[in-house]
C-alpha cells in the first residue's frame, strides 16, 4: 500500500499526484485522452485515473466484475501496459508469462506465451512485438503469428525493458548487470552505460534529442544522459536517514546473516 504515481516537470516540481488506492504502481502511461493508466500490480488490475485522481475505469470490471478476460483467464502481476490504436492495450501479465492485446471490455485479440515472466512488451511500427523476456535472459521480437524473428541474449542478466530505436538498433535495460546496452541488428554492442553508476535499472528510453532517460531503480532516481555519457539531468527524492534508521528492526527473531560478496 502507499504506492504513488506523479507527474513532474524538468525542475522536479510535482504537477499531478495520484496516491490513493494503489497497491503497487509498477509503471504508468499517459493516455491520449489525458488520463493516466496504471498497472496496479499487487491488485492484479489496470486502473485509469483522470486529472483529479478519480478512478474512471478498472480491469476489475471485466467479466461482469470477476476480472475474467474473454478467454477465461485473469491477469496476474501486470507490470507494464502500452496504449494501442482503437482503444486497445498491450499488456504484460508477468506471473502467467503472457503478453496480450485487449481492450476495456476484456476481449483478447492476441496473446503470446513464449516469454518467461516478461517485462515491457512494445508493439513496433512493423506490427511485431518487442519483449524483454526477463527470466529467459533475452530480448525477442515476435510477429503476429508468435514466431521469433529476432532475438538477443549475449551477456544479458534479467533484462526488463527494450526499445527499438529509429536507426534499427535496440536499447536494452540489462537490469541485473546494472547497465543499459544498445545492440545493432547483428547483435553487436554499439553503446553501453551504467556499470558502477546504475543499480538494477528498470527502464531506459532514448528521447527525441538523442539523450537517454533512465529509471535507476535501486538508487531511487531518474537520470538523463547524453551519448557522451555525461549526466544532463537527474531527479531523486533523497530518503530521510532518521526514517530509514527507525524502520530497522529493534531485534531479530529467528534471524540469519551472510557476508555479501565484495562488501
Amino acid at each position: 500500500t502507499g504506492s504513488k504515481v506523479f507527474v513532474i516537470d524538468a525542475k522536479g516540481r510535482v504537477l499531478r499526484l495520484h496516491d490513493e488506492g494503489l497497491r503497487f504502481a509498477h509503471s504508468a502511461v499517459m493516455l491520449s485522452n489525458g488520463d493516466v493508466l496504471v498497472p496496479d500490480t499487487n491488485a492484479d488490475r489496470l486502473v485509469e485515473l483522470d486529472a483529479s485522481g478519480k478512478e474512471v475505469w478498472t480491469s476489475a470490471s471485466w467479466g461482469g466484475g470477476t476480472g475474467l478476460l474473454s478467454d477465461g483467464t485473469r491477469i496476474d502481476y501486470p507490470n507494464c501496459v502500452q496504449e494501442l490504436a482503437g482503444g486497445r492495450f498491450l499488456l504484460s501479465s508477468r506471473y502467467t508469462s503472457t503478453v496480450l492485446e485487449t481492450d476495456r471490455a476484456g476481449k483478447v485479440y492476441w496473446s503470446f506465451k513464449g516469454a518467461a515472466k516478461q517485462h515491457a512488451p512494445r508493439r513496433l511500427a512493423n506490427g511485431n512485438t518487442l519483449i524483454a523476456d526477463s527470466d529467459g535472459g533475452r530480448v525477442i521480437e515476435v510477429d503476429a503469428a508468435g514466431k521469433i524473428v529476432w532475438q538477443f541474449s549475449k551477456g544479458l542478466r534479467w533484462p526488463r525493458f527494450a526499445q527499438r530505436l529509429a536507426n534499427g538498433d535496440t536499447l536494452i535495460t540489462d537490469s541485473s548487470n546494472n547497465r543499459i546496452v544498445e545492440v545493432d541488428r547483428a547483435g553487436d554492442e554499439v553503446f553501453e552505460y551504467g556499470r558502477g553508476v546504475l543499480s538494477a535499472p528498470y527502464q531506459a528510453e532514448e528521447l527525441e534529442d538523442g539523450s537517454i532517460l533512465i529509471a535507476d531503480a535501486q538508487h531511487g532516481r531518474l537520470l538523463r544522459i547524453g551519448r557522451d555519457k555525461r549526466i544532463l539531468w537527474k531527479y531523486e527524492r533523497k530518503p530521510n536517514p532518521l526514517a530509514r534508521w527507525l524502520s530497522l528492526p529493534g531485534r531479530l527473531e529467528n534471524g540469519g546473516a551472510e557476508r555479501v560478496a565484495g562488501v
